[in-house]
């Protein structure tokens, strides 16, 4: 998972980065620097992620960032 896919899967969720801090128990910080790629995404946090957004959705952003890129 990288840094696009995660901001976009807390955007589409509506959620702020302290909201998405509290559900996925990290700090806000460390969320921060995630989104901003100084930091990169640990396997935990990214199981976090999983659980929490769950898979089929996950696919489904990614699929459709993936279609989007290609047509820009």
């Amino acid at each position: 998972m990288d840094s696009k896919l995660f901001k976009t899967l807390r955007q589409l969720n509506q959620l702020t980065q302290l909201q998405a801090a509290d559900r996925l128990k990290v700090s806000r910080a460390l969320l921060a620097l995630v989104e901003t790629d100084k930091t990169p995404i640990s396997r935990a946090l990214e199981r976090k992620v999983n659980e929490e957004f769950g898979l089929e959705q996950i696919e489904h952003v990614k699929k459709t960032m993936d279609l989007l890129n290609r047509n820009l």
